[in-house]
């Protein structure tokens, strides 16, 4: 499959709005931010080309959105 750089950019893009949304200011919701923030560190070359780095993202991508499930 292919991997655009818009796919790193649209999930910065979506973190940067999240804190305004917080209106509640939950501070577990705050760190999954900050967690999801870390992960877009990566650019998108790297996660294209390098197989393990790109590995590690998804892991912790996925855990991320197990945690989020309680906000669905």
């Amino acid at each position: 499959s292919i991997f655009r750089d818009s796919l790193v950019e649209n999930v910065q893009d979506i973190m940067k709005m999240i804190p305004a949304l917080n209106i509640s200011g939950d501070m577990e919701l705050t760190k999954l931010v900050e967690e999801c923030e870390a992960l877009t560190k990566h650019p998108a070359d790297t996660l294209r080309i390098n197989k393990e780095v790109r590995k590690d993202v998804v892991t912790q991508a996925m855990e991320i959105l197990k945690k989020m499930e309680s906000y669905i």
